[in-house]
């Protein structure tokens, strides 16, 4: 269950950039949601361990990097347009963040115990889907 490449964008495209960045964030979610499949099934422990790492190793690292660049360097320059509904939707974007943050501090623990080779329960998988 590997990730696919994403294609390399540069500083110097960075709308580029940050497209492809969430482009890594939908396929590491889809990675998620076959893990839970995969685990649902009584799949391979091995592939399940490996997707879980993948998993781990994004949202634990690229996301939150990710996350600070748009806090630090994209949302204050939209914010100082002026536009009051560009406002509101960098508000939203925040409270978004926030709010991811949230989530994958309460899945971690499971996705952790997956790439350890503890067992994982199909129950405990659907009590953190949101």
């Amino acid at each position: 269950m590997p990730l696919p490449s994403t294609p390399a964008a540069g500083f110097d495209q960075p709308f580029e950039l940050l497209s492809a960045c969430h482009g890594r964030v939908t396929r590491s979610l889809d990675l998620l949601d076959r893990l839970v499949d995969h685990v649902r099934r009584g799949g391979d422990v091995g592939q399940a361990v490996d997707a879980a790492c993948d998993v781990l190793r994004y949202f634990d690292i690229a996301a939150p990097a990710h996350h600070e660049d748009e806090e630090r360097h994209v949302f204050p320059r939209l914010a100082a347009l002026g536009d009051a509904a560009l406002l509101a939707v960098v508000e939203r974007l925040r409270a978004d963040h926030r709010a991811f943050g949230d989530l994958w501090q309460s899945l971690r623990p499971l996705l952790d115990r997956s790439s350890c080779r503890r067992v994982v329960t199909p129950a405990e998988l659907t009590r953190c889907r949101h």
